[in-house]
């Protein structure tokens, strides 16, 4: 809200695509990932954080070996699964941009400086959207800020930055209908919260 200067529908709009994404988990990996990988969601973001998964195989959704990535007629990596966090992060530059940002944010000068490296990190994760946001994103951001209801913010999203298979009209009316109940949830715990730090996984 602070960053949209509280202009509600943009921020609808970014949350209903980031609940039908990853239900508000920052450490959700990709569903099916999970049953092909036989992982849980905690395992895969403990042994990111660990390095027995490195970043190279974070990056290529590659686990045991073996990864269903290929490399493109331009030489480079692109990935068909292993999405990860609020946003299901898949495309190799998208996944580097988060990782960057999150070593940026645990090390020294960083806000999470004298914390461990948590790739799955709440604050981490969505100031990282607000970062691309404010940066690469920019010109999506002031789409956002002049979308005329929570339905055109979230197709703003889906056909600019996600671009997920499918038809975006449809997928962004349904993917909206969900925009009062978050706002009811958030408009609930804003009250009901005394500042304390969000619940984390």
């Amino acid at each position: 809200m602070k960053h949209f200067d509280n202009n509600e529908t943009a921020v609808l709009g970014l949350m209903c695509n980031i609940n039908e994404e990853s239900n508000f988990k920052s450490y959700n990996l990709e569903d099916h990932n999970n049953i092909d990988w036989d992982i849980t969601d905690e395992d895969y973001t403990y042994k990111v954080n660990k390095g027995s998964i490195s970043e190279k195989d974070f990056l290529e959704a590659r686990y045991d070996g073996t990864s269903s990535g290929y490399y493109n007629s331009h030489g480079q990596w692109y990935n068909t699964n292993g999405g990860y966090g609020y946003c299901q992060y898949t495309a190799y530059e998208k996944k580097k941009a988060l990782y960057d940002y999150a070593t940026e944010w645990f090390s020294k000068g960083g806000e999470g400086y004298g914390l461990s490296f948590d790739i799955a990190d709440p604050k981490m994760q969505a100031h990282f959207i607000v970062h691309l946001l404010d940066n690469e994103l920019s010109d999506i951001d002031n789409k956002l800020r002049t979308a005329d209801s929570v339905e055109d913010a979230v197709y703003i999203w889906l056909s600019e930055y996600e671009c997920p298979e499918g038809e975006y009209h449809s997928v962004a009316l349904s993917r909206s209908e969900c925009a009062e109940e978050i706002k009811e949830y958030c408009t609930s715990k804003h009250s009901n919260n005394s500042g304390g730090d969000a619940q984390k996984y």
